[in-house]
């Protein structure tokens, strides 16, 4: 055995140990989120994370909403949002604003306070979607179950 041959035999080997050493790689991003005994199903992109609200959260106006999703959701540093009821009545529309440099494909964080109104405790679902003017691409939206509770 030539040393030229033995040392990649001892490279390869050792690259072998620490590959076998070395931790499986986790998917810590769930595809959806379980909603709450009750409440409707929340629908949430892989790609997306959203801190707060939590799915079927009782919350009071205004709602503090954080979280990231990739650049590509934004245009103009923005997206959309809104708050429905379970029968489809819009309570409220609003906007997330990005929290950083929206120009990438990278995860952007974004925050938006969103004001709301009723006068009794309210099953909701808060819709967050990809903003896309051009309207040539069907666009991702995130759905996130809530009680909406009046404010005291």
């Amino acid at each position: 055995m030539t040393i030229h041959a033995f040392m990649l035999t001892g490279l390869g080997a050792a690259a072998l140990a620490l590959t076998a050493c070395s931790p499986a790689e986790v998917d810590s991003k769930p595809e959806t989120t379980e909603p709450q005994e009750g409440s409707p199903q929340a629908s949430i992109p892989a790609e997306m994370v959203i801190d707060n609200p939590q799915p079927g959260a009782e919350v009071t106006s205004p709602i503090q909403l954080g979280g990231s999703v990739p650049g590509t959701w934004y245009f103009e540093g923005s997206f959309p949002l809104e708050i429905v009821t379970a029968e489809g009545e819009v309570i409220t529309e609003h906007y997330a604003s990005s929290q950083g440099e929206w120009m990438t494909e990278k995860p952007v964080k974004f925050e938006s306070e969103i004001e709301f109104s009723v006068s009794q405790p309210t099953q909701a679902t808060l819709v967050l979607r990809e903003d896309d003017p051009s309207g040539l691409q069907d666009t991702r939206e995130a759905r996130v179950p809530l009680v909406l509770t009046p404010t005291p």
